[in-house]
């Protein structure tokens, strides 16, 4: 399912505290377990996931490809966080510059991958570690 290796940016949708829907583009990496993204911890989306967790995260490999995450986010730490930086550094590099930032990952228990008509290609359950 990791064939989004050379996508490099993705949208995360989270939810305000209003209830309204917030939608960020965002630099990613897929490992084989998990969604991963560098964030301030005072960035809006991650102040609505410190309070509500449930996210989706869209990225399309082509206009008519694409893949959604659904899940639960969660502030990765120690070891676990610096592997997961190291795998978002060499794909992306040191751009984008996030001094401080947390780690935050997704188990990829369900993702969906479908065409521009809604077909789905993929549906799966990852295993997890979290």
């Amino acid at each position: 399912m990791n064939n989004f290796d050379s996508v490099r940016v993705g949208c995360l949708a989270t939810t305000n505290a209003d209830g309204s829907p917030r939608a960020t583009p965002l630099h990613f990496v897929l490992t084989d377990t998990q969604l991963v993204w560098l964030s301030p911890e005072t960035a809006v989306h991650s102040q609505n996931i410190s309070r509500d967790p449930h996210v989706s995260f869209t990225m399309w490999k082509s206009p008519t490809i694409a893949l959604r995450i659904d899940g639960i986010a969660r502030v990765a730490s120690g070891d676990e966080a610096l592997a997961l930086t190291h795998a978002f550094r060499k794909k992306l590099g040191d751009s984008p510059k996030l001094p401080g930032a947390s780690v935050y990952a997704v188990a990829r228990k369900v993702a969906y991958s479908t065409t521009c008509d809604g077909r789905i290609l993929i549906e799966s359950t990852a295993p997890s570690t979290v």
